[in-house]
């Protein structure tokens, strides 16, 4: 399924067995009731510091997703299955919910990011920038960075894993 919108994107509850994916020319997209998707997903919002919010609780994505867009601002993802984090450049703020987190390619992020997950968070990616306080949640957790590294307010029940090539500091 292939969607696009010439403005901003407001989706209902959605289902597909396969791909999706999901083009706002001019704004943000926004899902707030349940999206199910079988297979791969892409969301793509190229309006100036557009978002993609995607963060109700029974959300379930079966593949890769990929969040893309020209300026994109921040991006809120909440999935109830592991959720694998492609490369991603934002200029303000990451959340990400899911029973898992990992990452596939390099985190660019110029805002917050809060990463909250049933299980473990391991996001060890030799290319990620945080910008802001990084606030974990897990089970376990397996951070590294490019550059320095603060750690925000943090609930672990395991260990914990940090490798910055910049400073290692901690303000929550």
């Amino acid at each position: 399924v292939v969607l696009h919108s010439a403005g901003a994107l407001t989706l209902g509850s959605s289902s597909a067995t396969g791909t999706l994916g999901l083009l706002a020319s001019a704004g943000n997209i926004t899902g707030n009731s349940q999206m199910t998707v079988g297979s791969n997903a892409s969301f793509t919002a190229n309006g100036t510091g557009a978002s993609i919010t995607l963060d109700n609780a029974s959300n379930s994505f079966g593949g890769t997703l990929a969040f893309a867009g020209t300026s994109l601002g921040n991006v809120s993802i909440t999935d109830t299955t592991a959720l694998d984090l492609q490369a991603l450049t934002l200029g303000g703020n990451l959340q990400a919910r899911a029973s898992s987190l990992t990452d596939s390619g390099a985190l660019l992020i110029g805002g917050t990011t809060s990463l909250q997950a049933t299980g473990d968070v391991v996001l060890d990616h030799a290319g990620h920038l945080f910008t802001g306080d990084v606030s974990v949640a897990a089970v376990n957790a397996d951070l590294r960075a490019a550059g320095p590294l603060q750690l925000g307010a943090s609930t672990l029940s395991g260990n914990l894993a940090l490798s910055a090539a910049g400073a290692i500091t901690q303000s929550g």
